[in-house]
Parts: C-alpha cells; structure tokens; sequence
C-alpha cells in the first residue's frame, strides 16, 4: 500500500493557502479598525439602534435586528465606554452627542471580524467553484485588496455581517455537491446553509436573493427522497434562525422611551401598541404579529419617505445600478484637515483592477453560456451549471435593484461583487485559447499571480482614502480614475458629467495664509487650485512663478473672517502668460465689510501683475473679489498670490 504523499501535499497547500489568506486579510480589514474616531455614513443610525438594545428600550428600524444586534452585542463584550446612552432618545444621532474620547471599538468590532473572517471562507468557496488554487486565490485577493469592501465593512454597519452569512451560505452550498460524503454530513451542512441564509435575511432583506441557493437542491445527483430531506432541513434552519433572531429583538429591546417615536410606540395601531406594552411577555402570536408589522409594515412605511435618486441635485451621493459596475459614484464618507495642504479622506473607493477582472470574469461567463446556447455541439463548457449560477445571481440581484425606486449607493453593489469575484475563479478557468494562444495550466497560473499581486499594487494606491491617511489636492486628483467616480476634494466640483448638479459649487479652502484660513470660496467655473491654476498648469506672469497662490476663475469671491486682528493686507492678481492670445480679461477687488476698498484697471493676460497692500484694521469681514470685467467669464484663469495678512502690533 503506497502512502498518499499527493493527496497530502495537496491538503497542506490548501491549508498554507488559507492561512495566508487569513492572515493578509486581518492585516487590511482588522488593523486599526477603530480609525477615524469619529460617526461616519449610517454608524450613526445603527450606533443609535445598538444602544437601544443596551438601555433595553423598544424601537423599530427598516432592516432586520440582526447586524444590529451584532453591533450592540461589540459593544457590550469590550464595553470600552462608561457609558452608552448618548442616543438613548433618537433614532439618529450625530457626533456632538458624543464625549470627548468616546470609543468606538466595541461598536465595530463584531462587524469587523466577521467581514475579515468572510476573507478565508470565499477562498474555499471559490476552490470548491473552481477546484483551481491559484484563481481561488486571486478570488480571495480580489476580496482582501478591495477598498470599498473595507472600508464600509471597518464600521457599526451592516454589511460585514451581511457578507459573511452569504459566503458561508455560498460554501455549504458547493460543500454540498461534494461525492462521496455522508448523508449526516449532508444534512449538517445543508442545516449549515439555512442558518446562515436565515442569518443573512436577518440582517438585511436584500440577501433574500440567495435563497435562489434553495431550489437548487433539486438538481444535486441524489434521490429525490435525499433532496427533499435536504431541502427541508435548510428551510427549517432558515426559519428557526429567523424567528430566533426577532424574538431575541422583542426580548431585549421591550422598554417603551416615550421621547422615540410616536411615544415610544413607531405607530398608531391600538393593536400593535397593546402588545409592545406587555413588555417583551409576548405570546407566539404576538411576536408573529410584531414581525409582521416591523418587516413588512414598518418597513414600507420608512421607505416611502426615503427620496428616490436624483442624478442632478447638488450633493447627491446615490447612484443608478448601470453606474456600479464602474465604481460609481464614490461617496466620500468622511474628511477633515490634516495640515495646510492636506486633508484626510475616508472614500468608498472600488480598487479599479478587481473590479475591472470583475467585470470582465462575467462578461466571459455571458460569452460562454451564449457560445453553449448556440453552439452546443461544438463549445464545450465544463463548469456550466456553477457559471450559470453565479451569472444568475449577479444579474439578478442587479435586475431586481433597478426596480426600487429609492435612492441607492455604490455599496448596494457589494454582494454582487463578491459573487463576480467568485465567478472570475471558474470563468478563467474555462478560457482555454486566446486567438492562436493556448492557454496552459502554467500560464493560468501565472496570470492568477499577475492579477494578484496589480490588484495589491492598486490597493497600495487608494489605500489612504481607506485608511484615513494625509492627501493633498493633487494626489486626491490624480486617484480619479474615472470621471463618474465623482473622486474630489471637500467642496470641489463634482466631474461626473451624468450628474453634475449643473449649479455653482462652494469650496471652503483647508489652506491658511499667515494664520488666516478662508471661510468659504465660490467662483463661476472649474476647481479651485492651491499652487496652480484653475487648470492645473504652474501659473507664471513675465518670466516669474508664483508657487504661493490661488488659482481662481472669474467670477470668484474667497472671503476671510478676519475680526479686525490684522493691520493690513498684501498681494498680487494677474492672469498667467498660457492665457496670452485668450480672451481673458478680469479685474481684482478687496472689500471690507461690503464696502469696495481696492479696485484694480482691467487686466488682460500678458499684462504685469497687480499689487495691492490695503489697510484692514477695522474690518471684520474681508472678500477678495475676481470679476469678469463684463465680458463674460471664458478664459478668466486668474489667480491671487503671495497673500501676507499683518497682524495688528
């Protein structure tokens, strides 16, 4: 008897493999997940609901409790703060009800793990997809390196739970079409899927998607007395979870705080109120009764106040489901001043290259399912029924989220990502010629690599926008991949051309000069540039540069709060020699207070730079103006530089 030296080996890889994967994983999604120390996105609705549950006070909510159970359950097993009532009586806090040193690590915590752990579980799933080590991996980085999924996921939200409990649906379900393994085996990981189908509908009722996992079971090479068992056993997992987690909801949160809503009741139906007074003593009848009404009811209600998206309105952080796949719209979560020329981000951000072999692994499965269609006799596709699987489920879901109405966000396009990750692990897999190229177990192997180690470059590259690190202006821009990203600055222009907005924008500058930052910047066209012009180019007038200086666009208005602190203050306008043979013309104006206190001649481009040193001693409110000279704004690239505000002796 020979020892099985290959079978070992290849299990001692598949374990190395996921170790690595785990470990790479902890290293993005889990260290320093406590940055920033402050709200951001829903963290303040779901930090809101997660004390409820800690005061034990009864509220309702659009999503199911689960995630925010999970939230609440961090927060109460770390208990890094004295206290946890802040939100005690609202439903949506903000950050000025929140302590100086308030943690959030409890708050994120649970969230956090299970979005890491999620990392290692797609691994073997997408081995299992695949039977293929080096694209489960690539499946596995797809996931680890991915800005967006972290940094939504290192947060009180919801969708790190939500993808754990899909994944390890997806899992059970290819542990299931497994040969040669038990029947109990069989019924516990099918047990396995329902729990964690139910734990996911729990959580947010969008994954009610993959229960499309269920019928399927109906396919698997058994007897139909062993699919109906199967399938049994999943359903009633489903649903004890399901029911399981409501009652815990009804359990803990049982106190009414009369300054909620509708006092404490979320409604007006005697019928509901009765029972929401019996405090948690509810019969079976009753908790149906409530979970009805909080998931259906309820749910209906709040969603029919939500506005519906509108690409033109200024501000607009939603996007259409068509804009996803692309990595639009980014939202900027979060921003604060790091020093005069930088700023802190914290951007939901797509790292372009997963998403791009994304898109392309599911536009290679469209290709081989159509090429199977009409060429059956001819094209041959191995994985057939896994492809259509996954192809079903990403277009689905997509499908089905075009039909709401409501606004939507980039991370409503987190699941079926996740699921065109694990489509490019059985759709590479299937391409076997490129043109004259054969492709051979070695080059698949190196393209695996390949891709892995550009998607870790991209990581690199946007990984201060996921982990709250100093950009300035110009590295923010030149991380704008794709106009429809709307990647900008706090207040800067939007550059998606589908939904700009259309009306001017406010920028509130993060620079100082001499102490003094600007309260608020508005102009007629383009972006604001520290260093540069409207354009981007390096403003120089008659051979000389000026690095120190605003490049502006007429007509523009920055205004400073300067509170009669400074004696006097100096600069030059001009408009930059590239503009010379334009039709740009503007003229400078100071004003204190609403009153003119400088005015320059017209300047044209080519024309010397224009000084002004003006007395301020009395002005509380200063404003320096660029106008358009009454003809029109084209080409009016002017700039304001080497600003000094005297302070008074």
């Amino acid at each position: 008897m020979s020892f099985p030296y290959h079978d070992i080996w290849r299990r001692l890889r598949l374990t190395l493999c996921a170790v690595l994967v785990t470990v790479v994983s902890y290293w993005t999604y889990v260290a320093g997940y406590d940055r920033p120390n402050a709200l951001f996105w829903d963290e303040n609705f779901h930090i809101a609901a997660a004390q409820h549950y800690l005061n034990g006070h009864f509220f309702m909510e659009p999503h199911p409790p689960l995630g925010k159970l999970l939230i609440a359950l961090g927060e109460y097993a770390v208990a890094p703060n004295e206290r946890r009532d802040q939100f005690r009586d609202t439903d949506h806090g903000n950050g000025s009800m929140l302590p100086e040193g308030f943690s959030f690590t409890g708050y994120r915590l649970i969230p956090t793990l299970l979005a890491w752990l999620a990392a290692p579980l797609l691994f073997l799933t997408a081995w299992l997809a695949s039977g293929h080590l080096p694209l489960a991996l690539l499946t596995a980085a797809l996931y680890t390196f991915d800005n967006a999924i972290i940094v939504h996921s290192r947060a009180a939200m919801l969708e790190g739970p939500q993808i754990f409990f899909i994944v390890t649906a997806l899992l059970a379900f290819f542990a299931l079409l497994r040969d040669a393994v038990s029947p109990r085996y069989r019924l516990g990981v099918a047990a396995l899927l329902g729990i964690a189908l139910g734990a996911a509908v729990a959580t947010k009722v969008n994954s009610l998607a993959f229960t499309l996992l269920l019928p399927l079971f109906f396919t698997f090479p058994t007897t139909f007395m062993t699919r109906t068992r199967l399938l049994a056993t999943a359903l009633g997992s489903l649903s004890v979870v399901y029911m399981a987690v409501w009652y815990v909801h009804f359990s803990i949160a049982k106190d009414r705080n009369p300054k909620l809503k509708e006092d404490g009741y979320y409604t007006t139906d005697q019928n509901i109120r009765s029972i929401i007074d019996k405090g948690g003593n509810v019969t079976p009848r009753d908790l149906i009764t409530l979970m009805r009404y909080s998931a259906v009811d309820y749910f209906a209600h709040y969603e029919k106040g939500v506005s519906a998206l509108d690409l033109c309105k200024t501000g607009e952080n939603g996007s259409a489901v068509f804009m996803w796949p692309f990595g639009a719209r980014a939202i900027q979560y979060r921003w604060e001043t790091a020093d005069d020329n930088k700023a802190r981000y914290l951007y939901l951000v797509p790292n372009p290259v997963g998403w791009l072999l994304a898109l392309i692994a599911v536009a290679i499965s469209l290709a081989l399912l159509a090429s199977r269609l009409f060429f059956p006799d001819t094209v041959k596709v191995k994985r057939l029924g896994t492809i259509a699987l996954f192809v079903t489920l990403y277009l689905g879901y997509l499908a089905a989220m075009s039909e709401v109405t409501r606004v939507l966000y980039l991370y409503h396009y987190l699941i079926p990502l996740i699921v065109a990750f694990l489509v490019s692990s059985v759709a590479f897999r299937e391409v076997e010629r490129i043109g004259p190229i054969t492709i051979t177990g070695r080059g698949r192997t190196g393209f695996a690599f390949l891709c892995i180690g550009l998607t870790g470059l991209t990581f690199f590259w946007y990984s201060p926008l996921t982990y709250y690190n100093p950009l300035s202006d110009h590295e923010l821009r030149s991380r704008a991949l794709l106009p429809m990203w709307d990647l900008k600055c706090v207040g800067c222009p939007r550059t998606n051309r589908i939904a700009s907005g259309g009306q001017q924008q406010l920028y509130r500058p993060r620079f100082a000069v001499s102490g003094v930052r600007p309260t608020e910047l508005k102009q007629g066209w383009g972006q604001s540039r520290l260093g540069l012009s409207v354009t981007g180019k390096t403003i120089v007038v008659g051979g000389i540069t000026y690095p120190e200086s605003f490049g502006l666009h007429s007509d523009a208005e920055l205004t400073y709060s300067v509170s009669e602190k400074f004696s006097r203050v100096r600069g030059v306008g001009g408009l930059p020699d590239y503009q010379i043979g334009s039709k740009a013309s503007v003229r400078f104006i100071v004003e204190g207070d609403g009153k003119v206190l400088w005015q320059s001649p017209v300047v044209k481009a080519g024309e010397p730079v224009r000084p002004f040193d003006i007395d301020i001693s009395r002005v509380s409110t200063l404003k320096l103006k660029i106008d358009d000279a009454q003809d029109g704004i084209t080409d009016d690239h002017g700039f304001l530089a080497n600003l000094t505000f005297e302070p008074k002796q």
